[in-house]
């Protein structure tokens, strides 16, 4: 039974950061209260003892915590360029104008309010995870500006790409293998890096880099395919 209880706590104590011992133990009885949030236990001291400190254990699956903290400090880089192509219409950032080389500077594809609204869904998720991160400190948290320049930068990048492929003669919806996965990732991590260093360089660590890299591009493939599939997107890449 206190071996079930131990492999519970393990994995409780992995998930939400750390647990508390409430009272003392009673020196009569040797037993100790844990709290487990709302939930109180009496346990032996020697158990209680033993919980605790795997509380202060290194974590026993870096490579999916890795994963999980990637996605979580990325989320308000990932939901704008959807949000953006699923609400965007209406008036092109660009006027409809040419660019010096006669073709178009970015294209009917980005417009002010798939920007705007794209940038506006980034800085909400960040906030509710700034919400979410004083009661689960398990995940890294957010200052605003870091939230405004992942949300903003990541647009910005996507918006500057478009700019790129347009200047080597690719038209609207043509594939750039690699390049369209990762531009808004380049965007919001230079902008981010540029007004937000300190808060940059001490969450993405050179492993939650490599992770990004790795599965934004598997990421984007599926969120396009199913933005094709809904009508939202007019190719699946």
């Amino acid at each position: 039974m206190v071996g079930l209880f131990l492999k519970l706590s393990r994995i409780y104590c992995r998930l939400y950061g750390s647990v508390r011992l409430v009272l003392d133990f009673e020196q009569t009885k040797n037993i100790s209260i844990i709290d487990f949030g709302h939930q109180r236990f009496r346990l032996t001291t020697s158990v209680a003892h033993r919980i605790i400190d795997m509380s202060l254990q290194p974590n026993t699956t870096p490579v999916f915590d890795t994963i999980v903290i990637a996605l979580w400090l990325m989320l308000p880089a990932y939901l704008p360029n959807p949000c953006a192509a699923t609400f965007g219409r209406g008036l092109p950032i660009d006027f409809g104008r040419n660019f010096t080389d006669g073709r178009r500077i970015f294209g009917d594809g980005k417009t002010y309010i798939g920007f705007f609204a794209g940038s506006v869904a980034g800085i909400m998720i960040g906030l509710i995870q700034m919400g979410i991160v004083s009661h689960y400190p398990f995940f890294p948290p957010f200052t605003l500006k870091a939230i405004f320049c992942l949300s903003i930068g990541s647009v910005l990048g996507d918006l500057g790409m478009s700019f790129v492929k347009r200047r080597i003669g690719l038209e609207r919806g043509a594939p750039f293998p690699i390049a369209d996965q990762l531009d808004f990732v380049a965007g919001a991590w230079l902008l981010t890096f540029i007004f937000e260093r300190e808060w940059f360089v001490s969450n993405f660590t050179i492993w939650i880099v490599i992770t990004i890299l790795i599965i934004t591009p598997i990421m984007h493939r599926i969120t396009n395919m199913i933005g094709y599939k809904l009508g939202r997107k007019d190719v699946p890449w």
